[in-house]
Order: C-alpha cells, then sequence, then structure tokens
C-alpha cells in the first residue's frame, strides 16, 4: 500500500524497503535496461502495457521517485530512464 500511494511512512523500515524497491529506477541505463527488458516485458502482456505506461508517466509526475533515505543519489538517471523506457513502450504499442 506504501508504494501504491507513494506517502513518506512513520515507520523507517517501511521507507527503507520502498527505496530499496525503488532504486532500481535510479541505476544507469545499461543496468535499468536489462531489468526492465528481461523482467517487465516477459512478466507483462502487451495489452498491460497501457497500465505500464501509466504508471511510468504517474511516477515522472512525482517530484520525488524514492523516500528521502536514495532519492539524493538516484535522482538524476530516474527521469532519463522513465522516459527512455517510456518512448521505447510508445514503439511497441
Amino acid at each position: 500500500m506504501a508504494i501504491k500511494t507513494h506517502l513518506q511512512s512513520n515507520d523507517s523500515d517501511t521507507n527503507l524497503f520502498i527505496d530499496v524497491g525503488l532504486s532500481i529506477l535510479g541505476q544507469d541505463w545499461n543496468i535499468y535496461s536489462k531489468y526492465y527488458k528481461n523482467i517487465i516485458l516477459n512478466l507483462y502482456r502487451q495489452r498491460e502495457f497501457p497500465r505500464k505506461k501509466k504508471i511510468l508517466n504517474y511516477f515522472l509526475g512525482l517530484e520525488k521517485y524514492t523516500k528521502r533515505i536514495f532519492y539524493e543519489k538516484f535522482k538524476n538517471n530516474v527521469r532519463k530512464n522513465l522516459f527512455i523506457e517510456l518512448k521505447e513502450l510508445n514503439t511497441i504499442i
């Protein structure tokens, strides 16, 4: 639920768990694209791509992508990775 609403939790363990889960977004494109192509594209059926695009656009609209712990470390790569992935999904659909 915390990831879905993307709210800061009062529980530091929850915030750490969310940051670790979202930290893949902030990796270099070479790393993130392997994750994206090997995992996401294999798990999502083509009919689910519009939902995936909606999720990517949601994250692009956020001021911060992760909680406080990893934000500074990953903020530069996150936006770039989301834009590239969204562009690639647009070419598939």
